[in-house]
């Protein structure tokens, strides 16, 4: 990982030296959705552990992510001795929550636990990336309002999962239990390709596919009572999620 940082930033640094000596850099806001791809929108046919059994009952490597939206920023260094060359630098939000199907299994479950002889709720994790990347961007211009862009780039992505967590109340004997699943945050290698069209060097929509790289879902499950936590909560080692994203986003640039 640290051998990662490092060649990205030289990288960075190569791209805005090119860039100072033509002074020429382009600054793009971008913001779409998120389409999740491969085993991360797959999801498993037994949620009796959790929404995708991590580490709980099968070690499932499938993610149940759902649609989700994204928003970044991009920076372009041209490069003065090749015409539509430069170096890029990004740094991308993305959420996904789960799909319709692991959110209708778990609305079902509500619906057959909550009033009968307890109340029962569910707070649902969802994903959020980061990914932060340099690599190489092309414009190709056939006329001068209308541009084709190829680019690609590597680094690193930060991954957080958001909590999972179950209520139930049983009046009958006035307990409260509160059941409560972390997940670490991980970094991994990441990539991403992607190619569009930019109109009056200004608008652009584009297509990217981002590979997010592989990490274990590791965490920790805490149970309260009434209002006390337990101590020294069991850890585990869940399943490894490979999150992958279609993106597709318009742009601005300035």
């Amino acid at each position: 990982m640290k051998k990662t940082l490092l060649t990205i930033a030289v990288l960075a640094l190569l791209g805005m030296g090119a860039a100072q000596a033509q002074k020429t850099t382009h600054f793009t806001l971008k913001v779409g959705g998120n389409i999740p791809t491969g085993s991360f929108a797959e999801a498993t046919g037994d949620y009796s552990a959790g929404p995708i059994n991590w580490g709980l009952s099968d070690k499932s490597k499938k993610g149940g992510a759902g649609l989700g939206i994204n928003v970044g920023v991009q920076l372009k260094f041209d490069i003065p001795s090749v015409k539509g060359l430069g170096v890029i630098a990004s740094v991308d939000g993305m959420y996904n929550s789960l799909s319709r199907d692991v959110k209708g299994y778990f609305d079902d479950k509500v619906d057959d636990l909550d009033g009968t002889t307890s109340e029962f709720a569910v707070t649902l994790p969802s994903y959020i990336n980061i990914p932060i990347m340099v690599g190489l961007g092309y414009m190709y211009e056939p006329t001068h309002n209308l541009g084709i862009f190829a680019e690609a780039g590597l680094g690193v992505n930060i991954r957080i999962i958001s909590k999972f967590e179950e209520y139930r109340y049983v009046p009958a004997t006035n307990n409260e239990v509160i059941n409560t699943t972390t997940y670490n945050t991980t970094g991994t290698f990441a990539y991403r390709i992607g190619a569009g069209i930019m109109l009056n060097k200004k608008f652009s929509i584009g297509l990217d596919y981002y590979g997010l790289g592989m990490a274990k879902a590791d965490g920790t499950t805490y149970t309260e009572i009434n209002g006390f936590e337990q101590s020294n909560p069991p850890k585990f080692k869940g399943g490894k999620i490979t999150p992958s994203n279609l993106a597709i986003r318009f742009g601005i640039s300035f």
